[in-house]
């Protein structure tokens, strides 16, 4: 298995040539090159999310404790309404449920080391992820850096299977590609959940593509801001 460094050092590698591919070939926005390089980079570390007590699970639940705020106060302008206020409140509960819920509950007690992430399934789920969340892109940007975010993590998983290091960095047997390159997880249930999750973030991605898609999207999602708004304005009030 590579060791944290490795991959660090082969994912810059690889993000600065793809993003050079992409200013020489494709004409790529100088903005859109670097988050690129950045979703690369952090792509090609988070198969070890499941290591336990690993830097890589700490400082990814770091990051996602800055997502869900984001996204609630772009998508939901009355949580601007109340000042900073409600600002530092979903901030903070955000953070909580990161460090606590997802890394003490999920991350380390819930999964198995090479596990579900450690998969052709987690890939695609990361690849989709990182299309869904940049979605004021063009769809060329974002199968760009969705592109980008698929072969990080996949040459994580070559660079385990080739490895002829082992945890404590020792020479050991090299591993089987199938070791990493799986269809599932150890476990039928995070089998399943993969899958599921899968099928979701494709449906979401289908809509852009999809008109029929597209509308039944739509209405879940209006459906889903009126309720949300309905319980701020209740709060509020």
């Amino acid at each position: 298995m590579a060791q944290h460094n490795s991959h660090l050092s082969f994912s810059t590698a690889i993000g600065l040539g793809y993003t050079f591919v992409g200013f020489w070939f494709f004409d790529v926005f100088p903005e859109t090159l670097l988050l690129t390089f950045v979703m690369v980079l952090l792509c090609g570390l988070l198969p070890d999310i499941d290591a336990p007590g690993g830097s890589t699970a700490r400082d990814m639940s770091a990051l996602l404790a800055i997502v869900p705020p984001l996204l609630l106060i772009e998508n939901f302008p009355a949580l601007k309404q109340s000042g900073i206020s409600r600002l530092v409140l979903v901030t903070v509960i955000s953070y909580a449920i990161s460090r606590h819920a997802i890394l003490k509950l999920v991350l380390e007690k819930r999964t198995s080391r090479r596990g579900i992430t450690h998969s052709i399934p987690g890939a695609i789920i990361c690849a989709e992820l990182v299309y869904l969340l940049l979605w004021d892109l063009s769809s060329a940007d974002k199968i760009f850096v969705g592109g980008g975010a698929l072969i990080s993590y996949l040459s994580h998983l070559a660079l385990d299977s080739l490895s002829e290091v082992d945890a404590n960095g020792k020479p050991s047997a090299p591993l089987k590609p199938n070791g990493v390159f799986k269809l599932g997880g150890l476990t039928l249930g995070s089998t399943l959940a993969a899958y599921a999750l899968m099928t979701v973030l494709t449906f979401s991605i289908s809509a852009e593509y999809v008109p029929k898609f597209q509308s039944w999207q739509t209405s879940i999602e209006q459906r889903s801001v009126a309720i949300f708004s309905a319980v701020l304005g209740k709060n509020k009030g």
